[in-house]
């Protein structure tokens, strides 16, 4: 069984994002309410846990399956 880093760096994020800019990529987090913190280098990383727990205030309501 594999082992998941619990830890996304800022590649990861903005891989993932989209995003090219570091602020750029700060704002999205707030925004979403993503919990995060800043590195060596001051470089954003957050865990796997912090981006899930966010999912979990998705209403299921709002999505439309068609």
């Amino acid at each position: 069984m594999a082992v998941v880093d619990p830890i996304v760096t800022q590649e990861q994020l903005m891989s993932a994002t989209g995003y090219e800019r570091a602020g750029d990529l700060e704002k999205w987090l707030r925004r979403k309410g993503i919990k995060y913190h800043r590195g060596k280098g001051n470089r954003v990383f957050t865990t796997v846990d912090a981006l899930n727990g966010t999912l979990d205030d998705v209403e299921t309501a709002d999505i439309e399956f068609t």
